[in-house]
């Protein structure tokens, strides 16, 4: 894996998503439900582009008052009344309906997961002996989709050393091979890694 890549968003072109960290907060969520018993349930949620424990315990804690996530005793679901962090701690990006980006304002958005496909490929030049094998992450679509969206997005990264340049310029490449794709749970360290998101 290339040192020091950042993470991309694909929309339209990339941009990038991550430039802090992402936190694990695990919470008790607990309120009653429609005959009045009192229910708690353990919800894990995810904060990521924060840089401090307080600040991903209180933006989770308030985001989950929002969400619909205790059996409501009539097949149903209704918000809690109180949500308590439990445990929280440095955590990968994970496939979750509760991952919450924190904004520049300090508002948050929500942004589910439900599907990570990780996309290993070549990409080298037709010019000289020169190739980079690196991993892309790819979001929320099919692993066929997630095999195209990599290799066409690689294709246009400065990430092959320029065997015709100075020491040190990158190019893009000139081709690009996907040699194995498959499903996984999380990323980890995704500020280190290529994420697209279809």
């Amino acid at each position: 894996m290339l040192e020091g890549i950042q993470a991309f968003w694909h929309n339209q072109r990339m941009v990038v998503l991550f430039s802090q960290g992402v936190y694990t907060v695990t919470t008790a969520a607990s309120g009653v439900d429609q005959a009045g018993q009192a229910v708690v349930v353990d919800v894990t949620a995810y904060a990521f582009d924060v840089d401090d424990a307080g600040i991903a315990i209180a933006m989770i804690e308030t985001e989950l008052l929002n969400e619909p996530i205790l059996p409501d005793g009539a097949g149903g679901l209704r918000r809690p009344k109180q949500v308590t962090a439990v445990t929280v701690g440095p955590g990968p990006l994970a496939v979750s309906p509760f991952l919450f980006k924190r904004e520049a304002s300090g508002a948050s958005t929500k942004l589910p997961i439900n599907s990570i496909h990780e996309i290993q490929v070549i990409a080298s030049l037709t010019s000289a002996p020169v190739s980079t094998t690196l991993n892309v992450y790819v979001l929320n679509t099919s692993l066929s989709a997630a095999i195209a969206l990599a290799k066409s997005d690689v294709q246009v990264m400065f990430i092959v050393p320029d065997p015709f340049g100075p020491p040190g310029q990158m190019t893009t490449p000139d081709k690009v091979t996907a040699t194995s794709a498959k499903p996984v749970s999380s990323v980890v360290d995704p500020w280190k890694q290529i994420i697209l998101k279809s």
